[in-house]
């Protein structure tokens, strides 16, 4: 396909998209048909060192907290935030959820985080599987909910509970699109 074939395309998606989501009807956002990259993943050295290499890269930072109070900037040393952000929950840090992160992204171009809550203060995130999400629209609140599925287990989590970091797509409304390897 020639480049001016997949604009067109492309542009022709983008301005049905909100055609079709004023349509949409109650039910789960069908993920569009994916190559499974993480096959790839797995067999190709060359694909596993670019994944690596990028993931690792996405995970050095440190992330810091601030307050900004008459436009100056207060960095926030011992902040529930800062502790969240530095130990994610009791089994992983920081570094392995960012890069797990940046790895779903590469081979699913979606990652999922879950939060687990004590009231209104979220107090763990957990790496959810993009494979194993679904997502259930809404004609109101764009999305209802999303459920996601363990050994045929469908755990149903609100939006609210789930952070989605997706790469643009523009065939799908809800789902990200994983760079070609």
């Amino acid at each position: 396909m020639n480049p001016w074939d997949r604009i067109s395309i492309a542009y022709r998606a983008f301005r049905a998209a909100p055609q079709l989501a004023a349509r949409l009807e109650y039910g789960i956002e069908e993920r569009p048909e994916a190559i499974h990259y993480q096959d790839l993943y797995s067999t190709s050295g060359a694909v596993y060192s670019c994944i690596k290499r990028r993931a690792d890269a996405y995970s050095r930072p440190i992330l810091k907290v601030y307050r900004t109070e008459n436009g100056k900037l207060e960095e926030l040393i011992d902040h529930p935030l800062r502790h969240l952000l530095d130990r994610v929950n009791p089994f992983w840090t920081r570094i392995q959820l960012w890069r797990q992160t940046e790895t779903d992204l590469l081979w699913h171009g979606n990652a999922f985080w879950g939060l687990e809550k004590n009231g209104k203060q979220v107090n763990e995130i957990w790496r959810m599987r993009p494979d194993w999400m679904q997502i259930v629209p809404d004609k109101k609140l764009y999305i209802k909910g999303y459920l996601y599925n363990v050994d045929g287990i469908e755990y149903p989590w609100s939006p609210d509970e789930v952070i989605h970091f997706r790469y643009a797509n523009p065939l799908s409304e809800y789902w990200g699109l994983s760079p070609p390897w």
